[in-house]
């Protein structure tokens, strides 16, 4: 969340882990899709992003606005413990054997796991159910919101 929209670190993790599938696997769908949903994660702050810029793509001023916490509120639900728990179980306890699967869900752990050691928030910014007790204010995720400068 705050500070840490980086997609190379997503990019070299996700791969990194992807390649680990791979030779455990030898499974082309199951790396690909762990790939996939390690890095592409993070298009869940765009809403975010539309919602208080509007419906444009200017990259930079995304990176901005997200990396500064000049958003005043920020759902990225797919950034959900909650999610993560829930998957873990399914995984555990479902019928969810296929390698293209379990490449869904290492992709997902790998970038929460990246999120939540990596970025400094509060304690619970990763609890969707925090997020939404607060009305997704991110001065209470980050702290005080700031101007924007671009």
């Amino acid at each position: 969340m705050e500070g840490l929209i980086i997609p190379a670190y997503h990019i070299a993790a996700s791969a990194g882990a992807g390649a680990g599938v791979y030779f455990l696997s030898r499974s082309i769908p199951a790396s690909i899709l762990l790939f996939i949903t390690g890095v592409f994660i993070d298009l869940d702050h765009f809403p975010d992003y539309f919602r208080e810029a509007g419906l444009n793509l200017d990259l930079k001023r995304f990176y901005c606005m997200c990396n500064n916490n000049i958003l005043k509120k920020a759902a990225v639900y797919l950034h959900s413990l909650e999610a993560l728990l829930v998957f873990s179980a399914f995984m555990i306890f479902g019928p969810a054997q296929e390698w293209w699967v379990k490449g869904i869900f290492i992709g997902f752990a790998v970038h929460m796991l990246m999120d939540v050691f990596s970025n400094i928030s509060n304690p619970l910014a990763y609890f969707l159910a925090y997020r939404i007790s607060i009305g997704f204010d991110t001065g209470k995720i980050w702290g005080p919101v700031k101007n924007q400068k671009s």
